[in-house]
């Protein structure tokens, strides 16, 4: 999400991590959250390279690393 010239992007961040929390809770799994939110188009391409660490990357990496922790606990209940 990039800044526009008002606050839009603020809000709508707030409500997408609010709803990815509400998600969770409803389904008692967690969910990655992965939004970036740049000052400038430049910024987002930065933070989205693959040469600089890819920001996006990193969530869906933690993800995929919580699998067995959630097989795991399936298997116990």
């Amino acid at each position: 999400m990039i800044r526009g010239d008002t606050f839009h992007h603020e809000e709508i961040a707030n409500e997408i991590s609010r709803g990815i929390g509400q998600s969770a809770q409803g389904i008692c799994i967690p969910l990655a959250f992965g939004v970036l939110t740049c000052n400038t188009f430049e910024q987002a391409i930065d933070r989205g390279a693959l040469e600089t660490g890819n920001k996006g990357f990193e969530p869906r990496m933690g993800a995929i690393e919580m699998v067995p922790f959630r097989e795991a606990l399936v298997q116990k209940a």
